[in-house]
C-alpha cells in the first residue's frame, strides 16, 4: 500500500506521456503508486506504459476493455488505488520533482482531507512553442475545521483552481464512503466532482506553490477542451454555477459577496455561450440565438445572480449592461464580436481573457 496514488487516464498520449511519467519517477518522495488507465487508444501509448510498468514496480497498467472517456478512466483507476491520498493527473502534463514531498510535508503538519496547490498554465502551439505561461499560485493556508475552510472555496474558484482534478490530493476513504465519482459529462465533470467531494471534507491544506505544469494547446490540439465545441456548453456551465450557489447556501455562507462572485463567473460563461452560438456547429440561426437569450432571461440562475453582478473594467461593464437591461440585440452583437476576435485574433483574445475582471 502506497501513501499516494496517482491515477492517469491514457488516450492517444504517446507524444507527451514520457514527460509526465519521467517527472513522476523523479519525485523526491518515493512512496507512491501510479495507475495508468489505458482508455483504448490506437497509438503507442500502451506500449510506452508497459515499459514503465516493467522497469518500476510502482507503475501499474490498467488496460480497459473499451473506451470509457476521461471520467470513466479516472473512476476505474480510483477503484484500483490503494494509497491514503489520490490525485488524478493528465498524461500530457508534468510535475515538479518536489510535488509529493511538499504535499507530504503539509500533511505531517495538518493531516487534512484535501490538499490543494497551484499550477502553471503553459499555452503552447501545436509544434510545442510556448506562447505564454500563466502562474496561478494560492497563498498558504491550513484549515482544520469546516467552518474555517468553507469560505475559502470561493477563493479557489476565483483563482480557477477549484475545478481541476490534478492540483489536489484527496483522502481516498472519503471517496469510498460517499461513492464519489466523476460524472460522464462532456465538460466540467471535474468541477462537479470537486463540489461533491468538498461537501464532506473536514480539513484542507493550501500550498503556496505551483508545481503542476498544465499544457494547453492553443489551436487544434488534443488538450484544449475549453475550445472544443459542445452544444450543451451553456446548460452544463449554468448547472455548475447553480451547484456552487447551492453549496454556499447549504453551508450558510451565501453572502452578497459570494453572489457577486458567482454572478461574475456566470456572466463569463453566458457570453462564452453567446460566442459559441455563432459557430456553424451550433446550428443556430439568428432567430434561435435570439430565442436562446430570451430563455436565459427567464432562468432561475439569471434571476438569482444578475442583481449582484458588477464589473470594474469597461469591457465587462458593457457586457453586464446589455444583459442586465435585457438588451438582446446588443448581447447578440457582442457575442458575434467575441467570436470574431477569438477566431481571427487568438493572441488578442488570450490577452483580453487574462485581463478580464
Amino acid at each position: 500500500m502506497a501513501y499516494f496514488s496517482i491515477v492517469i487516464p491514457v488516450y492517444q498520449a504517446q507524444r507527451y506521456i514520457r514527460g509526465m511519467l519521467d517527472s513522476i519517477k523523479a519525485q523526491t518522495f518515493t512512496d507512491f503508486e501510479v495507475i495508468l488507465v489505458h482508455d483504448k487508444g490506437t497509438d503507442k501509448s500502451l506500449e510506452i506504459c508497459r515499459r514503465y510498468e516493467e522497469q518500476d514496480d510502482r507503475f501499474h497498467v490498467l488496460d480497459l476493455p473499451k473506451n470509457k472517456g476521461a471520467s470513466g478512466a479516472r473512476n476505474e483507476g480510483i477503484k484500483q488505488a490503494t494509497g491514503e491520498y489520490v490525485c488524478c493527473m493528465d498524461a500530457d502534463d508534468r510535475v515538479d520533482s518536489q510535488l509529493l514531498e511538499w504535499v507530504y510535508a503539509s500533511l505531517q503538519k495538518n493531516p487534512a482531507d484535501y490538499v490543494v496547490y497551484g499550477a502553471v498554465e503553459e499555452h503552447q502551439k501545436e509544434d510545442g512553442t510556448l506562447e505564454c505561461a500563466i502562474v496561478k499560485c494560492p497563498k498558504e493556508h491550513y484549515f482544520k475545521t469546516p467552518s474555517q475552510l468553507h469560505p475559502y472555496i470561493m477563493e479557489l474558484e476565483k483563482l480557477t483552481l477549484y475545478g481541476y482534478p490534478w492540483n489536489k490530493f484527496l483522502r481516498r476513504t472519503i471517496l469510498l464512503e460517499h461513492n464519489i465519482t466523476f460524472p460522464h459529462w462532456p465538460l466540467l465533470e471535474d468541477l462537479a466532482f470537486n463540489i461533491h467531494f468538498c461537501s464532506y471534507i473536514q480539513s484542507m491544506n493550501v500550498l503556496p506553490k505551483a508545481p503542476y505544469h498544465y499544457r494547453i494547446i492553443t489551436a487544434g490540439g488534443q488538450k484544449s477542451l475549453t475550445s472544443r465545441f459542445v452544444k450543451e456548453y451553456y446548460n452544463i456551465h449554468a448547472a455548475c454555477v447553480q451547484m456552487l450557489l447551492e453549496q454556499q447556501k447549504d453551508w450558510g455562507i451565501c453572502t452578497k459577496e459570494v453572489r457577486r462572485d458567482l454572478s461574475a463567473i456566470y456572466i463569463r460563461y453566458l457570453f462564452s455561450a453567446l460566442e459559441r452560438n455563432c459557430d456553424k456547429r451550433a446550428e443556430m440561426n439568428f432567430i434561435k440565438r435570439y430565442q436562446f437569450v430570451r430563455q436565459v432571461y427567464q432562468s432561475q440562475i439569471y434571476q438569482e445572480l444578475l442583481p449582484y453582478a458588477k464589473g470594474e473594467k469597461l469591457p465587462v461593464k458593457v457586457l453586464l449592461f446589455t444583459v442586465k437591461h435585457k438588451l438582446t440585440l446588443c448581447s447578440l452583437c457582442l457575442g458575434r464580436v467575441i467570436y470574431v476576435v477569438k477566431n481571427k485574433m487568438p493572441g488578442l483574445f488570450l490577452k483580453l481573457k487574462q485581463n478580464r475582471s
